[in-house]
């Protein structure tokens, strides 16, 4: 029963992991055509005078990295696999 219940919470956090990762690259597609396309034109047909359109490209930035990297997206990925093998390897020696 022990083993059927880890083997779920193994592929649910799988499927989390999977749809979390689908959720960052359709966020960064968004960011990088507003960010490409609308953002400067806007700027540049209404206020040329005026060059604004960077600052939303870096707090859009800093909005995307800091959400999606805490989730072990990118940099923490590693560290989170060695983590979850640590805690295995502790349960297996407590039973």
């Amino acid at each position: 029963m022990s083993s059927e219940i880890e083997d779920y919470k193994e592929a649910r956090r799988k499927v989390e992991k999977k749809d979390e990762k689908i959720g960052f690259f359709i966020h960064l597609g968004i960011y990088l055509v507003f960010n490409a396309l609308i953002f400067p034109v806007i700027n540049l047909v209404y206020t040329p005078e005026d060059l604004w359109f960077h600052y939303p490209i870096i707090i859009w930035g800093i909005g995307i990295f800091g959400v999606h990297l805490p989730l072990g997206l990118l940099l923490f990925d590693r560290w989170y696999n060695k983590q979850e093998e640590k805690i295995k390897e502790l349960l297996k020696r407590e039973k």
